[in-house]
């Protein structure tokens, strides 16, 4: 008898978990899985390097628990996709279960094997979910591109054009009596820290159309105002006579350091129809330099937007100079610095000590934008038809000031609105107190502003980088 009600025990356990399987989990075609996303895409990628992790999850929303079948990736290890499903990684997965009213988190990460031509490509993949006679897939999408890879490389006279960007990692030298030519098209993305270092010379050659690109190498959303990823352009000298011309550079840590604290070597740029915004430190950190700057944007950093120290020779004509702080540093410091100084007390005599803006805009959070700290007797700065913020009492004595104003400004958006998805927008609204105050002669050196607009098509040039346009 006992042995009997043994075995009749075994024999009815598995039925029992079968029955209360069968309760647990849904069996109907009607419940659903749901997803974040559709599809999982990756903007650009450039091939031999895995990406970042993407995320989405899947719901369960019905008041069962769901066992998912299978979760199955199209290419299986033969695709460029990796992915982790609940903290497992591989391209298949059996028997995935979901609580009701719970969720699983997926990530999706892509590395995608060099091209061997120069056009992006697609490359596509799916993610298919089978589970209760039903089949949901989430599609993977990334544009792959391939890349000149330069790292710790030494240039000698080379010249760059755009079939395929540029990702530089560490410092690329460009070497003493040597010129690194980079026409205008060229995309040009840096790993995190990444310099070009410049010894001998450097063009810059954009155009209107087909600007110079210089960026952080991370192209997805969640960077695209987050600066300090990459370190910048370090003239060095004593090569001189440098040009940029219609470069976009952004999210760096210091734009352009130029000149050396402790060398008397006078290092020179030229820098027209040019945009530099959203920097940690500095856009422009000088050292007694020789620095002239047409129709250009500088805008937003921790530090000083233009940070001239131990004098130099500046001018800046038709400039927007605007500092509100970046993503974490929403203040910064005043944006424009000159002294005949370093901060660390070096002591060295620059026979240049000049400053002049003219039809500019010097505009910023600070109560004054402008600070001139002078160690060996006074400065020479000048404003001529610009804007300039300064303390509501400040003198504009005509020594320094000539048919300038402190006024407010009245940009369309000067900082990332990050709910928008736009990008920053320094140019003037209807009601800025800088339309139609520039000069004449000095606007006929640039008669079209950054954008290509004319600055006589109103009769009047207005003052910074952006003309006004009525429309």
């Amino acid at each position: 008898m006992w042995i009997r009600f043994v075995i009749f025990i075994f024999l009815t356990i598995p039925v029992l978990f079968t029955a209360c399987d069968r309760e647990y989990y849904s069996e109907s075609k009607a419940d659903r899985l749901s997803f974040t996303n559709d599809s999982v895409i990756f903007d650009t990628v450039f091939t031999g390097f895995t990406t970042a992790n993407k995320t989405f999850m899947v719901y369960n929303k019905s008041k069962k628990a769901l066992k998912i079948a299978s979760i199955r990736l199209g290419g299986g290890d033969q695709s460029p996709y990796r992915l982790n499903v609940d903290g497992y990684s591989g391209t298949l997965f059996s028997d995935v279960e979901i609580a009701a009213d719970d969720s699983l988190y997926i990530f999706v990460a892509v590395n995608i094997s060099p091209l061997l031509q120069n056009n992006p490509i697609l490359i596509d993949d799916s993610l298919t979910f089978q589970y209760n006679d039903n089949r949901d897939v989430v599609k993977l999408v990334a544009v792959a591109q391939d890349v000149h890879l330069l790292k710790d490389s030494v240039l000698l006279t080379a010249e760059w054009t755009n079939d395929k960007p540029y990702l530089i990692f560490n410092n690329v030298w460009v070497d003493t009596s040597h010129t690194l030519t980079i026409k205008e098209g060229c995309r040009i993305f840096m790993h995190t820290g990444a310099q070009i270092i410049v010894r001998g010379t450097l063009k810059i050659e954009g155009s209107l159309n087909q600007p110079v690109i210089m960026a952080g190498h991370r192209t997805e959303e969640f960077y695209v105002d987050i600066p300090s990823q990459y370190g910048g352009l370090v003239f060095e000298g004593p090569g001189s006579n440098h040009t940029i011309n219609y470069l976009k550079m952004t999210n760096g840590n210091t734009a352009i350091k130029i000149g050396k604290p402790r060398s008397v070597d006078i290092v020179s740029l030229t820098i027209t129809n040019s945009r530099f915004i959203n920097f940690a430190a500095s856009v422009i950190e000088s050292y007694g330099a020789e620095i002239t700057a047409g129709n250009s944007l500088f805008a937003n950093s921790c530090s000083n937007v233009l940070k001239l120290q131990r004098g130099g020779k500046y001018r800046f004509e038709h400039c927007t100079v605007a500092g509100y702080g970046v993503y974490f540093c929403n203040l910064g410091q005043p944006s424009v610095l000159f002294s005949d100084f370093v901060t660390d007390s070096t002591k060295i005599v620059n026979p240049e000590n000049n400053l002049y803006f003219a039809n500019s805009i010097l505009y910023g959070n600070y109560t004054s934008e402008l600070t001139i700290r002078a160690n060996d007797g006074d400065l020479n700065y000048f404003f001529q038809n610009s804007v300039v913020k300064l303390s509501s009492n400040a003198n504009m004595p005509n020594l320094h000031y000539s048919n300038s104003v402190i006024a407010k400004v009245n940009f369309v958006r000067p900082l990332y609105d990050g709910k928008l998805k736009k990008d920053w927008d320094f140019s003037l609204d209807t009601l800025s107190s800088a339309k139609d105050m520039g000069a004449g002669d000095v606007a006929n050196k640039y008669p079209l502003d950054i954008n290509g607009n004319s600055r006589f098509s109103d009769g009047f040039p207005d003052a910074g980088a952006f003309e006004r346009i009525e429309k």
